[in-house]
Formats: C-alpha cells, structure tokens, sequence
C-alpha cells in the first residue's frame, strides 16, 4: 500500500479510505505506518497523527513501526502529542524512542529531555509497583 514515488491527494486519501479493511495485526501496522510516512513526508503532521491515534485505538501491539517512522520524520509532533496519549505504556515508549534519537542532537532542551525521562521512569515504575503488587497478591492467597 505505499504510496512511492509521485503522490496525490488523492491517492492518500484513497489509501486512508482503505485502511479500514486491512487485516488486524501486522498487516494493519504496516498499513497504517506506510500511510503515516505518506503523510509526513507530504508534511502533514496533524492528519498523520489522528491516524497513528486511530490505530492505537484499534490495536494496542504492534505500534513501535509507526511510532518509530513518526519519531524519526516528526518529533516535535510526537513530543506534543505524548500527554494525549492514554496508555502509559505508549507514552513511556514513545518517550524512549524520542530520547534515543534526539538526546545528544539539540532538538530538545534540557527541560524537555528531563520531561521525557521522567515518563519512561514513570513506566519503570508502574511496572515495579504492578510486579510488587502481584507478588504480594500470591504471597497474602496463600496464607
């Protein structure tokens, strides 16, 4: 489904239109990723973005190629959509491929780096606190 060489607006759209049918899965990511890049490589962030929220709404797996191609062509528009997203995992993820990418590169401020540490941290956490609480959970049945 990509969409090389010379795109129109309409075919984009067409595409767009199309995604609906994809197969769940693998199928569906890279689908939508090869739309994404379209999208963005045409510079349009805002509608790149509500597609990349459309699957993240469809599917919760298989996000890290679209969330990857969005990194790499728009971070800003990553970075200012990552209090948007609902999952924590998500925005964790989405933190630590910005920070990898950008952390040495001067995209970000200092600030900003800080903010997007403290949300993979927060992940780390969550994830100790789910782990800590499951533990316990099997420890206290089997009294």
């Amino acid at each position: 489904m990509s969409l090389t060489g010379s795109r129109t607006l309409g075919q984009i759209d067409m595409a767009v239109s199309l995604l609906s049918q994809v197969r769940a899965g693998k199928t569906r990511s890279w689908a939508y990723d090869s739309v994404i890049n379209d999208l963005l490589v045409d510079e349009d962030t805002t509608r790149a973005m509500e597609l990349f929220f459309e699957l993240s709404e469809k599917q919760t797996t298989r996000l890290a190629k679209p969330l990857g191609t969005i990194a790499w062509r728009a971070p800003d528009a990553l970075f200012s959509s990552l209090e948007q997203m609902e999952s924590l995992p998500l925005r964790a993820e989405a933190a630590r491929i910005l920070y990898k990418r950008n952390k040495d590169n001067g995209r970000f401020t200092d600030e900003e780096l800080a903010h997007l540490l403290g949300l993979i941290q927060s992940q780390h956490s969550s994830r100790l606190n789910s782990a800590r609480d499951s533990i316990y959970e099997v420890l206290f049945d089997n009294e």
